[in-house]
């Protein structure tokens, strides 16, 4: 019984750490996505709904990433 106990702490531990191994690849991909969108630093900064919302989703990013506790 105590051989099985391990074994499946063992497994829950490696798929937690896969699921967060893929949450956070996840979130770095959405940052690549997001820094190839933003304007070369020669042009204008766009003005508008588009311009709102990079800011807010990048504010909201990196909160996120300052609450989260890096592993």
């Amino acid at each position: 019984m105590g051989k099985v106990t391990r074994y499946q702490s063992v497994l829950s531990y490696a798929k937690r750490c896969i699921s967060e191994q893929q949450h956070r690849n996840r979130r770095e991909f959405t940052y690549r996505i997001l820094f190839r969108q933003l304007p070369a630093p020669t042009s204008s900064l766009p003005s508008g709904k588009w311009a709102n919302d990079l800011v807010t989703e990048l504010l909201h990013k990196s909160t996120l990433s300052a609450l989260l506790p890096s592993v």
